[in-house]
């Protein structure tokens, strides 16, 4: 484990590890049903954006993305 870890990334990493615990534990069928929500919700919220916030939306993925 890094001990000079900042306390933010410390907190991110847990939580992620947190989440794949509680993953590895769910059914199957739960974790589709999980997503299908998912993906739902983001369908929506991009059919509500505007054509301006969208073309922010997608500046702002492309760097993301360019970063990586």
């Amino acid at each position: 484990m890094n001990t000079d870890e900042e306390p933010i990334a410390k907190r991110r990493r847990m939580t992620k590890e947190r989440k794949a615990r509680w993953l590895a534990r769910q059914s199957q069928e739960s974790l589709d049903r999980i997503r299908a929500v998912d993906a739902a919700a983001y369908r929506r919220r991009l059919e509500a954006e505007t054509p301006a916030q969208s073309e922010v939306r997608r500046e702002r993925d492309a760097a993301a993305h360019s970063r990586r």
